[in-house]
């Protein structure tokens, strides 16, 4: 019965603007202002005109009045319109950010202090458009974003890595990923407890990027499996930088819970990305390397 109602009060309050909209106006708001301002100023001469022709002394005896009265209403139109147009304005520049929003994703730049109706729009039109960017913003993050350790989550590094490997493929991006994988992550889970557990994984993940280029990600990929990607890197220089990080990360211990210290052991295998690969290619060369050299550590889970 609301809805109802709302829709004939929207009709009634809208019977103009809908007949107008009919008439062959170029499709702009602007020409229906125009041209009811036409017809506005327009009426007193019209009236002026009738009055002449039906007096007994007709209407070429008061040309001079006529002629005055034409010029008053065309100056009084052409200033109504110059004035309209400014007023018109804030419309046309809210209705041109909306669209540019709407197609290239350009958050408007409105003036919110005004405080009559079409001010009230402009400032609802920026305000909305900030918080839809914001509301976005979020949904990306955590569509992108493994919780619990803030690095990427798997979907995200496979996106990512395509690109990287299409960029390899275009323009020779020298490109290596690491594939991580925690030793003994299982019995410290089993031993201490999932909370302990995901303190350590978080301790890891913030170790590891804290020590990573602007230019790298990380992503978990598994419950104790990360990938590392670092561009214009070589094979040997992420192996490096890996073995570096396996010895401070299995020489530093970090409490997981009150009282209780654990060191970071983890095993890695390296690929570097040729111009032929796919993703599933890289991944398999990294994932055979890592069980590779987990095996030599006897890094079990």
């Amino acid at each position: 019965m609301q809805n109802e109602t709302t829709t004939v009060r929207h009709r009634r309050e809208l019977f103009l603007y809908q007949l107008m909209s009919r008439l062959p106006l170029g499709g702009r708001y602007a020409n229906k202002i125009i041209l009811l301002s036409f017809i506005s100023t327009h009426i007193p001469l019209l009236a002026l005109l009738f009055y002449l022709l039906a007096t007994a002394d007709g209407l070429s005896n008061h040309l001079d009045v006529l002629l005055v009265a034409l010029s008053a209403t065309l100056a009084g139109f052409i200033g109504v319109l110059l004035l309209l147009s400014s007023l018109v304005a804030p419309i046309s520049l809210t209705a041109r950010s909306l669209n540019a929003y709407r197609i290239s994703g350009t958050t408007p730049n409105l003036p919110t202090h005004y405080r009559d109706e079409v001010g009230s729009l402009m400032a609802s039109v920026q305000q909305t458009t900030e918080r839809l960017d914001a509301l976005v913003a979020t949904l990306h993050e955590a569509a992108n974003t493994d919780e619990l350790t803030g690095t990427l989550n798997r979907r995200a590094a496979r996106r990512q890595l395509r690109r990287l490997i299409q960029r390899n493929r275009e323009h020779g991006l020298e490109v290596s990923v690491a594939l991580i994988d925690l030793d003994k992550f299982k019995s410290i889970n089993d031993t201490f407890g999932h909370v302990a557990g995901d303190r350590l994984l978080r301790i890891f993940g913030v170790e590891l990027l804290s020590r990573l280029r602007p230019s790298d990600w990380l992503a978990r990929i598994g419950g104790d499996e990360f990938l590392l990607a670092m561009t214009g890197c070589s094979h040997t220089k992420i192996a490096n930088h890996m073995q570096h990080l396996q010895q401070l990360l299995t020489e530093k211990r970090f409490e997981i819970q009150a009282g209780e210290r654990v060191n970071l052991p983890f095993s890695f295998g390296v690929a570097a990305v040729a111009i032929d690969d796919d993703l599933e290619d890289v991944l398999e060369r990294a994932d055979t390397a890592l069980y590779r050299q987990k095996s030599q550590r006897g890094g079990g889970k």
